[in-house]
């Protein structure tokens, strides 16, 4: 087994810098850094998202069955957890699939989709998995 700590980060072609900032900085807040060609959020303790425009335009939308990334899933500790994420993302105005539960793992979720049809998920893994 190859000694690796973590991920450290991912990094995401966009076709719209403003459409992807606007639409994660009401999720995440400010980027810790951006400028006119990408920006930077950091996850966690130790994950980085970075987010670059795509220098060729995509010749199909994004499709999570395709080859390639499936989704986005963000581990949250708590249901009480998922409800205050439910509950900003309402408030930002953010299209959701509201709280459901996984029906493999019995988990709490929540999809949405980025302005690039990126699937995000935040799941509920409690601190006993």
């Amino acid at each position: 087994m190859l000694p690796t700590l973590a991920i450290d980060h991912l990094v995401f072609r966009v076709r719209d810098i403003p459409a992807s900032k606007t639409f994660y900085r009401a999720l995440f807040g400010e980027p810790v850094f951006e400028n006119e060609d990408l920006f930077l959020y950091k996850i966690g303790t130790t994950a980085r998202l970075f987010f670059t425009k795509a220098t060729t335009p995509a010749s199909t939308p994004y499709d999570k069955e395709h080859v390639g990334l499936n989704h986005l899933a963000f581990g949250v500790e708590s249901l009480q957890h998922l409800e205050q994420i439910h509950s900003h993302l309402q408030s930002a105005g953010i299209p959701n699939s509201g709280i459901g539960i996984d029906p493999h793992g019995k988990q709490n979720y929540i999809w949405l989709n980025d302005p690039n049809g990126l699937r995000i998920e935040f799941y509920c893994t409690p601190a006993s998995e």
